[in-house]
Formats: structure tokens, C-alpha cells, sequence
């Protein structure tokens, strides 16, 4: 058995190297196509050229083989009266109200046998 290696992505093309086995892990474990780099792509694109978001997906594999991905962002936020932090937001998720687009079932994605 092949011991499992984490990374964590940090840039769009890191992510996009992954999509043919992102589509395959995201078939495999049975989630919506939010979940899937058809949404999620273009939504890094789109939403995380703004410079506040930040790259943490949560890469998981076996030898050559995605068994496990938690597409995660980061960014600064600050908390009233000032306070800042940091944290991590589900990628598809923390658009401006006048430009959300509501990404459902957004959860990490996982290889049967892998959970």
C-alpha cells in the first residue's frame, strides 16, 4: 500500500494540472458540479484575480493518483472594530452580494475507500 502525500496547492495552474483527475475524483465521489474544476476553474479565474483571495487547496495523492482534494481559499478579513485575521473560505464561495453565484454542496472531495 502506497502511503498518501498532502500538499497544498497555491496557484491556478497547479489546480488546473489536476482536471482530468479532478473530474475523475469528482465522478468517483458522486458530488454536484460545483464541486467539479468545470466550476470551480473559472470561478478562480473570476473571482480570485482580485488579489484578496489566496490558494490553499488541499491536495491528497497516492503515487500518481488524486484521492483526496479540499479546494480551500484564504484571505484577510477584518472584524469590526478593526481586528484582522485570517481565514479559509470553501473555494465558490464569498462573492460580493451584487455578484454571487450561491455554489451548492461545496465539501472535500474523496476517492472511495479514502473518506
Amino acid at each position: 500500500m502506497i502511503s498518501p502525500s498532502i500538499r497544498v496547492a497555491t496557484t491556478g495552474a497547479e489546480l488546473e494540472q489536476l482536471r482530468a483527475s479532478w473530474n475523475e475524483l469528482a465522478g468517483a465521489a458522486g458530488t454536484g458540479p460545483m464541486s467539479s474544476p468545470a466550476w470551480l476553474l473559472p470561478w478562480w479565474r473570476i473571482y480570485g484575480a482580485d488579489g484578496a483571495r489566496r490558494l490553499a487547496a488541499v491536495v491528497v495523492s497516492e503515487g500518481d493518483r488524486l484521492v483526496g482534494l479540499v479546494p480551500l481559499v484564504r484571505r484577510g478579513h477584518w472584524y469590526r472594530p478593526g481586528l484582522p485575521y485570517r481565514r479559509l473560505e470553501w473555494m465558490g464561495t464569498g462573492e460580493d452580494v451584487a455578484e454571487e453565484v450561491c455554489s451548492e454542496y461545496l465539501c472535500p472531495l474523496s476517492a472511495p475507500g479514502h473518506e
